[in-house]
């Protein structure tokens, strides 16, 4: 029962995207508290489960924390014999654990479910990313496309909505919503939630008004240089699933950390072994 319980809770952590730690006993030696067990550790060090209590336990947690930061697997062994162990007076052992990390995939908020948000949706989800969809128009509008979101909230208000969600840490935010007006509304707001990547659709004349707008409203100019508008790679397209891919490519490099977008190209005399 407890195991079905674990994996319950695990269950539960994978459709809200919370990253996890599984700790699991590999080996007991001595008298550890117990021989086999796991527990589910999470970022801020609550676990569900145990593997036994005691020093052992918490230096699990504390290692299965690191982690999830690092986004690495690791075993571990804990040596918790001392002098009074072993003339039997406490319990004392060696404990050797896996630490298995279950990260969140990353989210891309689409604000705006037109024809780019769509197809930003599709390809997003081929790419490993969870997307999370707002609109403010009826259901006739937005249901075929709010089938290829992870998530869709229909809102009131764009402003309000983004302020209320709880956001992780890998943010991506792609504005694309049905106006400018709207678009404002949401680069007004979003910058607090610190994502690493916003991207807005519009044209030069477009930009200068609502990057206008922003700086009159006190966001500064620093912030404003982040914002990557138009949105996308310059790859030429101009149909929605172009800009879609564009935008996508973008995001992806600005996950990954890659400044230069000519990619990894080998030396040609040295592929053909030619001098």
């Amino acid at each position: 029962m407890e195991n079905i319980d674990l994996l319950k809770e695990e269950l539960k952590a994978a459709e809200e995207n919370i990253p996890f730690a599984t700790v699991t006993i590999l080996s007991a030696e001595g008298t550890t508290t117990r021989s086999y067990g796991k527990m589910i550790v999470y970022p801020d060090g609550n676990i569900k489960g145990t593997i036994g209590g005691g020093t052992a336990e918490l230096m699990a947690i504390k290692d299965a924390v690191k982690c999830i930061e690092d986004k690495t697997n690791a075993v571990k062994a804990y040596d918790t014999v001392s002098k009074a162990s072993e003339l039997g007076k406490v319990c004392g052992g060696k404990l050797t654990v896996f630490i298995e990390v279950f990260g969140s995939r990353p989210l891309i908020l689409l604000c705006g479910a037109g024809h780019v948000g769509t197809a930003t949706a599709k390809l997003a989800k081929l790419s490993g990313f969870q997307t999370l969809m707002l609109d403010d128009r009826d259901d006739d509008f937005v249901k075929e496309s709010a089938k290829f979101a992870d998530k869709f909230m229909k809102v009131d208000s764009f402003a309000d909505a983004i302020k209320e969600l709880n956001l992780p840490g890998e943010l991506y935010v792609v504005v694309a919503t049905h106006s400018h007006a709207l678009d404002a509304q949401v680069m007004s707001v979003i910058f607090d939630k610190k994502p690493k990547y916003i991207g807005m659709l519009g044209s030069k004349m477009k930009i200068k008004h609502i990057f206008g707008l922003l700086k009159d409203n006190g966001i500064s100019k620093e912030d404003l240089s982040h914002v990557y508008s138009p949105i996308g790679l310059n790859l030429g397209g101009e149909k929605p699933e172009e800009i879609a891919f564009a935008a996508l490519a973008q995001i992806m490099m600005v996950k990954n950390d890659i400044k230069d977008a000519n990619g990894i190209r080998y030396d040609i005399n040295e592929i053909l072994g030619e001098n």
